[in-house]
C-alpha cells in the first residue's frame, strides 16, 4: 500500500468516528459542552488518565520490540478515553456523554489494524 491509500483509508476511518459522534449526539440528545476544552467530572480524573496514559506506553514500550512501538498511541489513547467514560458513568450518568467516550475508546482500539498497516 502506498502512503496515499493509507491516508485515505485513515480520513475515511476519521470521517466515520465524527459522523458517529455526531450523529448519537443528536439522537441521545448529549449536551454539548461549553468552550473548546473537554471539562472533567472530578479533579483527580486528569491525574488519573495521566497515570494510565504513563503506564500504557511505559508497558508497550519495554514489553514490545520497536516496530511494535506504533500501536502504544492508539491503544494509550483509547485506554484514556475508557477511564474517561468510567468517570462519568459513575459521577455524571444524567448527562450521558459516557456513550461518546466508549465510543471514541473503540474506535481508536479499531485502529489499531490500521497503524499495522504502517509497520
Amino acid at each position: 500500500m502506498t502512503i496515499g491509500d493509507i491516508l485515505l483509508v485513515f480520513s475515511i476511518y476519521v470521517l466515520f468516528m465524527v459522523l458517529t459522534e455526531w450523529y448519537l449526539i443528536k439522537r441521545l440528545d448529549i449536551p454539548r459542552d461549553k468552550g473548546p476544552f473537554y471539562k472533567r467530572a472530578h479533579r483527580y480524573q486528569l491525574m488519573t488518565e495521566l497515570m494510565v496514559l504513563v503506564g500504557a506506553y511505559a508497558g508497550i514500550f519495554l514489553l514490545f520490540p520497536f516496530p511494535s512501538v506504533i500501536y502504544a498511541i492508539p491503544v494509550g489513547l483509547a485506554l484514556v478515553h475508557a477511564t474517561r467514560a468510567i468517570f462519568e458513568w459513575r459521577l455524571e450518568r444524567d448527562k450521558r456523554r459516557y456513550v461518546i467516550s466508549l465510543i471514541g475508546s473503540a474506535y481508536l482500539f479499531g485502529m489499531v489494524p490500521l497503524f499495522a498497516l504502517l509497520s
